[in-house]
């Protein structure tokens, strides 16, 4: 089976000291799960929820919170764009300390990982599912192989992920998205088709990034603050009342027996000491 590993789309190599970027990194890092988690806004942001709020892909988030990452073995070290943590501190209201010192450290690790960069301007043009079907059309025409061929090359790239000539034909005649589970199959087909299309290899991430765009987000919503309900004049003026309205039916009952009780009990001492009287 043969097997290729996709470089990261541009950069610097991960040159001089591993230890140098690995502390800069982890400062990164650190810093960002701190405005996480105890962030000013008062809201917890996990990366699905920081990716709905962004518009980014999930992978660009989870890449931003873990700077150095490798997809496998074979790869670089990567790290997000600048642009990517801007979207993210702008979410996180950092004070200027912790702003600073996430570009600091950013600034560092770009002399050391490699770098996302923009796609190309047709990829960047992908804006919605039918942009994305299309342009996988256009892309399979311009690399004027059959399916059969396809197939072929899929088979030989890597077996574990592949289709099948009838499989593949709805994804790149441009009549069907790749279903979202099957990202290595689709990383496959590009790789057969931006090679024979002349397509810089790094445009295959490009491509898989405007796919990802398309992932159905959560259904979150901004934290909302709880307030109680606002207290009664008479319970402002004396918080020990308590209205009968707010008493629970069963509390209400018990109240009523006890309360009758009583009375009858009154009654029945005032009988007995009249009786004795005569």
């Amino acid at each position: 089976m043969t097997t290729m590993s996709i470089p990261p789309t541009q950069g610097k190599s991960a040159n001089g000291s591993s230890a140098e970027w690995r502390l800069d990194a982890e400062l990164l890092r650190s810093t960002l799960a701190r405005l996480r988690e105890r962030p000013v806004s008062g809201a917890i942001w996990p990366p699905t929820l920081l990716a709905f709020e962004t518009g980014l892909p999930i992978t660009e988030v989870e890449l931003a919170l873990d700077p150095g990452r490798q997809r496998d073995r074979a790869a670089k070290p990567e790290l997000a764009a600048w642009s990517v943590y801007e979207q993210l501190l702008y979410l996180l209201q950092p004070g200027d300390h912790d702003r600073e010192v996430c570009q600091a450290a950013h600034e560092r690790l770009a002399q050391h990982l490699w770098q996302r960069v923009s796609p190309p301007r047709d990829i960047a043009a992908i804006v919605s599912e039918a942009d994305f079907m299309a342009a996988m059309a256009a892309l399979t025409a311009k690399a004027d192989m059959s399916l059969r061929a396809i197939a072929a090359a899929m088979w030989d790239l890597d077996r574990k992920h592949t289709w099948s000539k009838s499989g593949l034909e709805p994804y790149v005649a441009g009549k069907k998205l790749p279903p979202l589970d099957k990202k290595e199959h689709l990383r496959t087909l590009l790789l057969v088709l931006c090679d024979r299309a002349g397509r810089p290899v790094e445009d295959v991430e490009h491509y898989l990034w405007a796919w990802d765009s398309f992932r159905p987000r959560p259904r979150f919503g901004r934290p909302q603050l709880v307030t109680l309900p606002a207290a009664s004049r008479d319970q402002e003026q004396n918080p020990l009342r308590i209205s009968a309205r707010r008493v629970p039916r069963t509390i209400q009952l018990t109240m009523s027996a006890a309360t009758i009780g009583v009375i009858a009990l009154i009654v029945l001492v005032v009988i007995v000491g009249v009786a004795l009287l005569i």
